[in-house]
């Protein structure tokens, strides 16, 4: 029956690519989040509202910070009041200071940074905005600085600044919400600003040398800058479709209650900007 073929191909395409288009709120995992890579502005704290580590921070290894305001992050939120814990070793946590739960990690090092002092850590809280600035770190011979940006908004950024590389040593750098949930970059072509996210582990290690290191030009003061937001449109969960003579059923689970839904029966199409409407 043709019109039965036809639903039998749009329920094949349905499951593998008729997911985004949502019109209500659903919040995405840390893994599904959208990521982008730019060069900015590298704006360092420093003589500019951060406040410096104190003696007693160096020797604990971590500082604290205040949240300011909620965020949303992945599928859990951190609330206003909420602590987080800055680590020495490029990685902020709520909770405590160690690798588990909620982890934002800019630029970590399994081995941990030498070289800390109170001059090398600065924080600064605004009521939008938290920045967190590691300054002139050592990781063997080489020295490097670099930011963490959480707003109020659930944008987190990682932004890149002056290094000075003579060596290579072994890095990570990503976030995650739990164990299970895992959205860590790794270099394509040991090119820092071409990425693919991987999710088997945080500290999944990444190259850093003289050749292999995020962009800055020393002379624009510009740097790379990683955003991560949620996605516009987030997945529904558990997604399913089940053809009739005459229709196909969809099902899912989740917070959103409208989504879009299109179709095309090639088996690659951008749902953003092509593919047919068939209801929303």
């Amino acid at each position: 029956m043709k019109v039965k073929n036809y639903f039998s191909k749009l329920f094949l395409m349905a499951a593998m690519l008729l997911l985004p288009g949502m019109t209500w709120s659903q919040v995405a995992k840390v893994s599904e989040y959208d990521f982008a890579a730019d060069t900015v502005s590298y704006a360092s704290i420093v003589g500019n509202g951060g406040t410096a580590w104190s003696a007693a921070d160096v020797t604990n290894g971590y500082t604290t910070i205040t949240m300011p305001f909620a965020m949303q992050y992945g599928q859990t939120s951190i609330g206003r009041g909420a602590t987080l814990y800055v680590s020495a070793n490029g990685y902020v946590t709520t909770g405590d200071a160690s690798l588990s739960g909620i982890v934002i990690a800019p630029l970590g090092t399994p081995s941990g940074f030498s070289g800390v002092g109170a001059n090398t850590i600065y924080t600064k809280v605004e009521s939008n905005r938290v920045t967190v600035e590691w300054r002139k770190l050592k990781i063997g011979n080489n020295t490097v600085s670099f930011q963490l940006v959480l707003n109020n908004m659930g944008t987190i950024k990682f932004n890149y600044g002056p290094m000075t590389l003579s060596t290579t040593a072994q890095v990570y750098a990503g976030m995650q919400s739990s164990d299970a949930d895992v959205y860590c970059l790794a270099t394509i072509n040991n090119r820092w600003d071409t990425i693919v996210p991987t999710y088997t582990s945080l500290t999944a290690a990444r190259t850093l040398s003289p050749t292999v290191h995020p962009y800055y030009d020393v002379d624009l003061n510009k740097g790379l800058c990683y955003t991560f937001t949620q996605p516009e449109c987030a997945k529904p969960n558990s997604f399913g479709a089940v053809p009739g003579d005459f229709n196909v059923i969809f099902n899912w689970t989740g917070n959103g209650s409208r989504y879009q839904i299109k179709y095309n029966e090639g088996a690659d199409f951008a749902p953003m900007t092509e593919g047919t409407l068939l209801d929303n």
